[in-house]
């Protein structure tokens, strides 16, 4: 029997567990769609999810794409769903909560698998079926049978184990190995920073190859989409480079605002959601503190990685 769980802290160990599962190591795409449903699930806004806005969101499709000439939304969607049996059939087995993804339907489910009221959350992975009882106990044969039977069940354990183990260890070898964001000369600023200020829908979100792994998303579209880098600090008064780093595929524009101050807009160009570009644009800040804040009323903003005052 399985109920479903509405606490977000479970639903979001259940995500993080197949993001990090081997079977979704080197399926980024469909690591990014899963990612992406189940957070607006998580916040409630499962009810907006359909194939337009995941194709735009979670695929990078331009906002003007068509759903009836691109199928890679449905197309995903199956591959989801088998990536999901096939992690829950091996290595997330035990799993106490489960994601599922119904047919015909974009928003998750996040499932509890209720323990056998026998207390045994595991069945036997060898059916044994008696025909006859032996009160008085097992023909030798049986005792044989159940002999091997034990022996096999033990090596098979022992096996599961050892392949546990050669996992972790290329896991963390996979994780020690991954380079690291190459520095940029000045200051860094990382947008996802807790003294910033995200309003609207913008969240922060993980990204393998952005600084320290997380970018902001969901800027713009509406005046109350944005965030603002706060602490801005410089010693003294005049104009600097900012060196923007962000993620998009096509064309997008931000709009950026110094300390409330006139917007400067910021068309960008990129290739991909994956790998962080950059741009650099002329900034007035004053001496000491200064906020900075990146928005477009209008359409959607790039995602935003950190910047560099310099």
């Amino acid at each position: 029997m399985a109920i479903m769980t509405s606490s977000s802290t479970e639903k979001r160990a259940a995500l993080e567990e197949v993001l990090q599962s081997t079977t979704f190591l080197r399926a980024d795409q469909l690591r990014k769609f899963l990612r992406y449903i189940c957070e607006m699930e998580i916040e409630g806004r499962g009810s907006e999810l359909c194939e337009f806005i995941i194709g735009v969101e979670a695929f990078g499709r331009p906002s003007d794409y068509s759903t009836a000439e691109d199928s890679v939304v449905r197309r995903r969607a199956v591959d989801l769903r088998e990536k999901l049996h096939e992690v829950y059939s091996t290595e997330l087995a035990a799993a106490k909560v489960r994601i599922d993804l119904p047919k015909g339907s974009y928003v998750p489910r996040f499932v509890q698998v209720e323990p056998a009221k026998n207390g045994l959350e595991l069945a036997s992975p060898f059916p044994v079926h008696l025909d006859h009882p032996f009160p008085g106990g097992f023909p030798e044969r049986r005792r044989i049978s159940a002999f091997w039977f034990a022996v096999v069940f033990f090596a098979l354990g022992a096996l599961a184990t050892s392949l546990a183990f050669l996992v972790f260890t290329s896991l963390q070898h996979a994780r020690s190995s991954t380079p690291a964001v190459a520095p940029e000369p000045g200051v860094t600023y990382e947008a996802e920073a807790h003294a910033n200020t995200f309003n609207g829908f913008v969240t922060p979100d993980a990204c393998e190859e952005c600084s320290n792994g997380v970018r902001v998303r969901r800027i713009g579209d509406g005046a109350k989409n944005y965030v603002v880098i706060n602490d801005v600090m410089v010693s003294k008064a005049g104009n600097y480079d900012m060196v923007i780093f962000y993620l998009l595929n096509g064309n997008r524009s931000f709009f950026v605002s110094v300390n409330d101050g006139p917007a400067i807009q910021v068309p960008l160009t990129g290739t991909n959601w994956i790998t962080p570009a950059k741009a650099i644009v002329t900034v007035s800040l004053q001496a000491g503190r200064n906020k900075i804040k990146f928005y477009n009323d209008t359409a959607y903003a790039p995602d935003l990685d950190r910047i560099v005052i310099r």
